[in-house]
């Protein structure tokens, strides 16, 4: 019978690995094909779970999966957070709208599909590269654009992704797509073998290219702020004689820059009497988050409620987006908003955990021959913590899904390296 299982499960982790890899061809540039292949893998793998499930009972499976996991502390907090968003359904005055707004928690399926199913490396390697493949039509699209709209480099254009996405979500999806393309050429590199280098390479180039043309200040500090943590990480007391020149270069760019210049004068400046462009509607956004959050400050609005009361909320005079309110424009208002000062803990710790684990174990991994894959996968998690600061990706399936789908990989080879130092 084992060996019957062991079979079957053979054959699914080839279904699945070729239903993600079709998923990741899609990702940056439509959401419905690509949910229909991510459905299809996470229906293989409830089969998979199915059979292992029927040979044992149900609490033993499961202690069983959440052991061999090594870090059940994150799927504990997941599963404190599926609750915690049942509870809310619960309570609200519109269920069925909240229910419709919470299916971005079958996005968390991304984590059992990848480091339970997937156990060839050369899966992820496949995903990694269709990603890649899809970024680099979208990149090669938008540089097409670009030269049409004769536009002068890093002015109004704004990359998307064939008008099938805003070019927020399309920021979101090709910065997740140039940093594991990133991760997946400097692993390949360092193993020299490995003939796909130089195409990955190539790849990760375009999406580099498809990002900036993205024209979004907020991918460009987060990218910054996510260079400037590897940095640290990787170089340490070296990185503290580079660290200088980083500081100085936005102080030079302010000073000298005009266009940078005036925006961040803008900012500091901000008075209710000028409230347009996106950096005056993000601060109304975000003042009227607050006020929406004092008065809901345990359980927040819910996703139902939300649209109603941010109208009642709005200061005086918001224009355009922040009239609208659509959501917050930060990840971690948003979270405070909709779900309360419980919702954001839990949430935040979503957060925390891959990047305690990541850091707690950088000392271990890095004479790993995977280590590549394993530091760049595991920073991404800070990357799209610094994303969220100024943009809602988290509740932005499309780059949602590209955010989980890191963390697998990280923990999968985190898990996969552990397990090889205690054969060794």
């Amino acid at each position: 019978m084992l060996k019957k299982l062991n079979i079957d499960f053979k054959i699914q982790e080839t279904y699945i690995g070729i239903f993600l890899t079709i998923f990741a061809f899609f990702a940056n540039f439509s959401i419905s094909l690509s949910q229909i292949f991510f459905t299809l893998a996470i229906f293989v793998f409830l089969y998979q779970i199915f059979i292992e499930a029927r040979e044992s009972s149900l609490k033993t499976f499961f202690q069983k999966k959440i052991t061999e996991t090594k870090h059940g502390e994150l799927f504990i907090v997941l599963f404190i957070w599926l609750l915690y968003r049942i509870f809310h359904i619960l309570i609200s005055a519109d269920s069925q709208k909240e229910l419709v707004y919470d299916k971005d928690l079958l996005l968390i399926f991304m984590l059992p599909l990848v480091i339970i199913s997937i156990k060839d490396n050369k899966w992820i390697t496949a995903i990694i590269t269709s990603l890649l493949i899809g970024g680099f039509l979208t990149a090669v699209y938008n540089i097409y654009m670009f030269i049409l709209s004769g536009e002068s480099f890093l002015g109004s254009y704004r990359a998307a992704a064939f008008d099938n996405t805003n070019s927020l979500t399309y920021t979101g999806t090709i910065t997740f797509t140039f940093f594991l393309g990133f991760a997946l050429a400097i692993q390949l590199f360092s193993e020299k073998k490995n003939k796909l280098k130089y195409l990955i390479g190539a790849l990760s180039v375009f999406a580099l290219i498809g990002f900036i043309l993205s024209n979004s200040k907020g991918g460009i500090i987060a990218l910054f702020l996510t260079i400037v943590f590897c940095g640290f990480l990787l170089f340490k007391k070296k990185f503290l004689f580079i660290l200088p020149i980083l500081i100085v270069m936005p102080l030079y760019m302010y000073k000298y820059v005009p266009k940078i210049n005036t925006k961040i004068n803008f900012i500091v400046s901000q008075s209710e009497k000028d409230q347009s462009g996106t950096y005056g509607e993000r601060l109304d956004m975000w003042r009227t988050g607050v006020k929406m959050w004092v008065d809901y400050p345990l359980l927040g609005t819910g996703f139902s409620n939300y649209k109603k009361l941010y109208q009642e909320y709005k200061v005086k005079g918001a224009k355009e987006t922040a009239d609208k309110g659509s959501h917050m424009h930060n990840d971690l208002l948003n979270t405070l908003v909709l779900y309360g000062s419980i919702g954001f803990t839990i949430h935040l710790m979503i957060y925390l955990l891959p990047l305690m684990n990541f850091i707690g174990n950088i000392g271990g991994y890095m004479n790993s021959k995977r280590k590549w894959m394993l530091f760049f996968s595991g920073s991404s998690v800070f990357m799209m913590f610094s994303m969220g600061l100024s943009q809602c990706h988290y509740i932005d399936d499309e780059v949602n899904v590209l955010f989980w789908f890191a963390i697998a990989v990280f923990y999968r080879e985190l898990l996969n390296e552990k397990k090889t130092l205690k054969e060794i």
